[in-house]
């Protein structure tokens, strides 16, 4: 992996305080959308000046966010998901054009911070509480389509051959959508199995399951009444790796984890590089057992141009983000 430059982010009127990850570009026009659920703000930054801005101010006015979770790119504007007013905003232009009701009334939890836009339908990790809770992984969906105009939710896939059934914890995936083949790959937060499913067709396949040499396989359930100590959550986090980013750079599919280290709990969530370890696989798909294993030096946030997005200066007030090439 070679550094091919660094983008100091200049942050105005208070559009973000941190990267949480998991954020969506705009490749035509080159910004980075995310939300920052400690600002309580959605923002946008563009990529060549690093100018971050917010996209709406805090309210719950109709064009004010509260405390917006997850945001995504559509042909037609950016659709940005409001958990406390349960709505997901339209934005267009410089502003919050319309407002539609939310997932609040469908039995699911919306997990992650970047959703994907398919037509008119939102596509968005879920959590299926009903079945996840039971353990019935067999019957879940870890996928919901939802039409946020007639507010309907299709809840699709289904869980990987090598999910843990220790319990009902870290049961969702993280997410990417390949508008060219209308295939969302995906892949449960603490597995290792890359999964497709096909939007046209409605079928869930296998992609691939390459294990790197630094994945955790969990094996410590959580126990719901057990100590909230320090200890205890280093020997439970400790003892996993997590899924943070399904991406493509070129012909490749890249799956990038991270393992929290003892230091991250001794430093009270310091996620810097040695605290942390951020690494992960990339697959040819157009070459079947063609995989690379890598290493990064920062939390994955996206790709650009295609090249991998990497939080640096981590724990400092200043953001900047890191491009990053794979070694040819």
């Amino acid at each position: 992996m070679e550094k091919a430059s660094e983008l100091d982010i200049n942050v105005t009127d208070n559009a973000l305080g941190e990267f949480l990850g998991e954020i969506v570009v705009d490749e035509e026009n080159g910004y980075l959308y995310g939300v920052d659920l400690r600002a309580r703000t959605a923002y946008r930054i563009a990529l060549e000046t690093g100018e971050a801005t917010s996209l709406a101010p805090e309210g719950r006015g109709p064009q004010e966010l509260s405390m917006p979770v997850q945001i995504a790119i559509g042909d037609n504007g950016i659709k940005i998901y409001d958990n406390s007013q349960n709505v997901i905003a339209l934005l267009s232009g410089e502003s919050i054009v319309d407002k539609f009701p939310a997932y609040g009334e469908h039995s699911v939890w919306v997990r992650g911070y970047a959703g994907y836009v398919w037509g008119e339908k939102l596509i968005t990790s879920i959590e299926d509480p009903e079945t996840v809770r039971e353990l019935n992984f067999e019957e879940a969906s870890p996928i919901g389509i939802f039409d946020y105009q007639e507010n309907e939710l299709k809840k699709v896939a289904r869980f990987s051959p090598s999910v843990d059934k220790l319990d009902a914890e870290y049961k969702y995936p993280i997410i990417w959508f390949d508008a060219e083949k209308n295939v969302i790959l995906y892949m449960l937060r603490t597995d290792y199995t890359l999964m497709g499913y096909d939007l046209v067709i409605g079928e869930t396949e296998v992609i691939a399951g390459h294990k790197h040499p630094k994945y955790r396989v969990r094996s410590k359930s959580v126990n719901p009444g057990g100590s909230s100590s320090i200890s205890a959550a280093m020997e439970l986090g400790t003892s996993m790796s997590q899924v943070i980013g399904v991406n493509r750079v070129g012909s490749r599919i890249i799956i990038v984890w991270q393992n929290f280290n003892d230091g991250y709990y001794e430093s009270q969530g310091d996620d810097s590089p040695g605290n942390v370890d951020y690494f992960g696989v990339g697959y040819d798909l157009s070459e079947p057992g063609d995989v690379v294993e890598f290493e990064l030096p920062g939390r994955f946030l996206g790709v650009y141009d295609n090249q991998l997005m990497i939080e640096e200066n981590m724990g400092a007030a200043e953001l900047v983000i890191g491009f990053y090439e794979f070694d040819e």
